[in-house]
């Protein structure tokens, strides 16, 4: 029983090293996903807005 006890604590250690890993990876990716979405915000409402758009579907304000 002793031996199964230490493996559930390694696994379990294991578990929150690749949770730690992953949370840091994903928010390293969320900012430059924030980054490029800034990009295609209409100026006027700041609503998001598609790449080759020329006028935003929220408020009409022509994009550039």
């Amino acid at each position: 029983m002793y031996i199964i006890g230490i493996a559930m604590i390694i696994i379990g250690v294991i578990g929150i090293i690749l949770s730690l890993i992953w949370f840091i990876k994903d928010s390293n990716n969320n900012n430059s996903i924030k980054e490029t979405k800034q990009d295609n915000l209409c100026p006027n409402c700041g609503r998001i807005v598609k790449e080759n758009s020329k006028f935003c579907g929220n408020c009409g304000e022509q994009l550039f």
